[in-house]
């Protein structure tokens, strides 16, 4: 049996006003669960904040129009339904181990990112790569020949992007993809942050393949990534390539530790936010190595990425975010 809760926001500081827009409203909710409902378990306050249940009165009950504004007194009159305190408590102890697991996953993730990163910088960044001797290739007397971006060792090549980046304007039409967002943090699927769909014509979204670089709208940031998924689709406005003979894990990873390098792609105009300068990514380089280099990295290197827990994290997610509802609402017993 569930109770009913007012929101009273009594001995919380919280600014005048709160703006309805986004995840605000759910930022002001969880900032202020202590002083909500002595009561009730903060946990599972906190899983309750992040759904519709709450968000819902938070969109429709505001004022002003263009900026809609959310006041302290508007909050104090939202009544919301609860479980009892045991059953919170089991529902947040269910819960809380998966997002637990969840956020332990994410900082393996990050420490192998790293050590990804730093295998990267010591080969292809400091030219320290295990020269025939096994030893520091560029510290221990390794040719260095001079480049337009500078010494780089013998053998290896200058590459402009025009001759392996070709831009794609291939549309979705009646294909059935998931959409996809693009941000400094690369590319992931739009449900995670979103729920506002790409264009209101769905057919004219920007088909993205697995291997594709595509560049978002850009203004401080440069917005890009490398997609991973097999297929899916992007905003029209978004700028997509595919890839020639370039190994793709490496051009991410260029990109990535050269990305001073290209935050000129972005116009100097870009106040709102638009699409990249193509003829400056054109016109861009990256050096190369040689072949057998390359493969001897990429081995170590995907011998760390197999043990990255993103696909086990969005396993986690989706079951957590399928367990909420059906708990809260009865439909799952817990005992």
């Amino acid at each position: 049996m569930n109770t009913v809760h007012q929101f009273v926001p009594s001995g919380i500081k919280f600014g005048k006003h709160l703006t309805t827009h986004g995840r605000k409203a759910v930022i002001l909710a969880r900032r202020a669960l202590g002083g909500f409902f002595p009561t009730i378990r903060k946990q599972a306050l906190v899983f309750q904040a992040g759904k519709q249940r709450i968000k819902r009165p938070f969109h429709h009950h505001h004022i002003g129009g263009a900026q809609p504004l959310m006041t302290q007194d508007i909050i104090g009159g939202f009544e919301i339904s609860l479980p009892q305190l045991e059953e919170q408590r089991r529902i947040a102890g269910i819960l809380g181990a998966i997002d637990d697991k969840i956020e332990n996953n994410r900082r393996i993730n990050t420490n192998l990112e790293l050590q990804a990163q730093a295998l990267y910088k010591q080969w292809f960044v400091d030219f320290e790569f295990p020269n025939e001797e096994g030893k520091p290739y560029k510290s221990s007397g390794g040719k260095m020949v001079d480049s337009e971006l500078g010494p780089i060792p013998d053998g290896w090549n200058n590459i402009r992007f025009s001759k392996f980046c070709h831009l794609s304007n291939d549309r979705v039409g009646g294909l059935c993809v998931s959409d996809y967002s693009i941000t400094n943090n690369g590319i992931t699927p739009r449900g995670q942050k979103y729920t506002k769909q790409l264009s209101q014509n769905r057919a004219e979204n920007k088909l993205l393949r697995k291997g594709n670089l595509a560049f978002g709208m850009s203004r401080d940031i440069l917005n890009w990534g490398i997609m991973k998924d097999e297929i899916g689709a992007v905003s029209p406005a978004y700028t997509v390539y595919t890839i020639g003979d370039i190994d793709v894990t490496y051009l991410e990873l260029y990109i990535q530790s050269h990305i001073a390098y290209f935050r000129d792609l972005i116009k100097p105009a870009a106040r709102e936010g638009q699409s990249i300068d193509k003829g400056v990514l054109n016109n861009k380089m990256l050096y190369y190595p040689p072949k057998h280099l390359l493969r001897a990295f990429l081995a170590i290197f995907n011998s760390i990425s197999n043990n990255f827990c993103i696909k086990e994290n969005e396993t986690l997610t989706t079951l957590r975010d399928t367990l909420l509802p059906k708990l809260m609402n009865g439909e799952i017993i817990t005992k």
